[in-house]
C-alpha cells in the first residue's frame, strides 16, 4: 500500500503533464499557485498535504485536496491487487510477482486514463496503445499467473476495441455527430489485452449501464433544463478573458440555437466507466462469471 500512495503521487504528475505533451520526469514537481519547487520533505504521499493544511508552505494559496485523495485511492487499489494475488503465497513467489506486478500496472493505467478524461476528454495515445502491448506481454510470459492466456489475451483487445468501433461509426452514422472518441476503443484495446476476451462483456455492459444511470441522475438532480428547452450562453468576463489569452476555445455561436435532448445530448467520458467495469472484472471475476452463463 505504501508504493501505491507513491506510485499514486506519480500519477498526479502524469495526469497534470501528459495532456500538455509535458515530461513527466523533469522538472521537479512544483506549486501551481508560486511555481515554487516543492521540496522532499513537503511532497511526502498524503502526510505533507495534512501536515501542510493543504497549502503551499511559501504562498500559502491552497492545493487540491485531489492530490491526496488521489495517492489514497492508488494505495487502495493497490492493496486491493495483493488481497487478489496473494493466494499464490508462499507456494508460487515467481507467479505472485508476475500476478502483482500485472495487476498495479493495470490500475495505476485505469487511474491515469481516469483522472485525464475526466479533466480533458481525452485518452491520450502514449497511455492506452502502449497499455496494449504490455497486457499481451504478460499473457505471453506469464498466463498461469495472470489467468489469461495469449490466444485470450490478443482476442480480447481485438474484439473489444472491434465492437466499440462498430458503435462510434454507427452513433456518427445515425446521428450524424460523433458519440464516442477513438480514444474510448484504443483503451478496450488495452482493457482486452490485460483481462481476455471473456472480460468484454462485462466490462462494456457494466460501463454503459453505470454511465448510463449517472448521467440520468446528474440530469434530474443539477437542474438543467427540460429537454427541447433552448440551452442559453452566459461568458462570463472570466471566462472572456480565459479566451483571450487564448486559454479556451471560444464557444459556437450556434450553440444558442441548441436544445437538450435529455441523457442523448449530455457529454460524459466513457473512460473512466470503461476503467470501472475493467476493475470489478478484475476484483470479481469468479462471482461474476458465476452470474452469466455466457461464461
Amino acid at each position: 500500500m505504501l508504493i501505491g500512495l507513491v506510485v499514486g503521487s506519480f500519477i498526479n504528475v502524469v495526469a497534470h503533464r501528459v495532456p500538455m505533451e509535458m515530461s513527466v520526469v523533469s522538472p521537479r514537481s512544483r506549486c501551481p499557485g508560486c511555481e515554487t519547487q516543492i521540496r522532499a520533505w513537503d511532497n511526502i504521499p498524503v502526510l505533507s498535504w495534512f501536515l501542510l493544511r493543504g497549502r503551499c508552505r511559501d504562498c500559502s494559496k491552497p492545493i487540491s485536496a485531489r492530490y491526496p485523495a488521489v495517492e489514497a485511492l492508488c494505495g487502495l487499489l493497490f492493496l486491493l491487487v495483493f488481497l487478489q494475488v496473494s493466494g499464490l503465497l508462499p507456494s508460487n513467489l515467481l507467479a505472485f510477482g508476475w500476478a502483482s506486478l500485472h495487476g498495479v500496472l493495470f490500475v495505476s493505467l485505469l487511474l491515469a486514463v481516469t483522472l485525464i478524461d475526466l479533466d480533458h476528454f481525452i485518452i491520450p495515445d502514449m497511455l492506452s496503445l502502449p497499455g496494449c502491448l504490455v497486457g499481451l506481454a504478460f499473457a505471453f510470459a506469464a498466463p498461469e499467473a495472470i489467468g489469461v492466456s495469449w490466444q485470450e489475451s490478443a482476442v480480447g483487445a481485438v474484439s473489444g476495441s472491434g465492437f466499440l468501433l462498430l458503435i462510434a461509426v454507427g452513433y456518427a452514422a445515425l446521428r450524424g455527430r460523433e458519440g464516442m472518441g477513438m480514444g474510448d476503443v484504443k483503451l478496450m484495446t488495452t482493457i482486452g489485452a490485460f483481462l481476455g476476451v471473456y472480460a468484454i462483456p462485462f466490462v462494456i455492459f457494466s460501463a454503459a449501464f453505470q454511465g448510463s444511470v449517472l448521467a440520468i441522475l446528474w440530469l434530474v438532480f443539477s437542474g438543467k433544463p427540460d429537454p427541447g428547452e433552448p440551452a442559453s450562453v452566459d461568458l462570463s468576463e472570466s471566462e472572456g478573458d480565459r479566451v483571450r489569452d487564448g486559454l479556451a476555445e471560444p464557444l459556437d455561436p450556434d450553440l444558442e440555437n441548441e436544445s437538450y435532448e435529455g441523457v442523448a445530448a449530455m457529454q460524459v467520458p466513457f473512460g473512466p466507466f470503461l476503467a470501472l467495469g475493467s476493475l470489478e472484472w478484475y476484483l470479481f471475476s469468479d462471482y461474476l462469471s458465476a452470474l452469466f452463463p455466457l461464461y
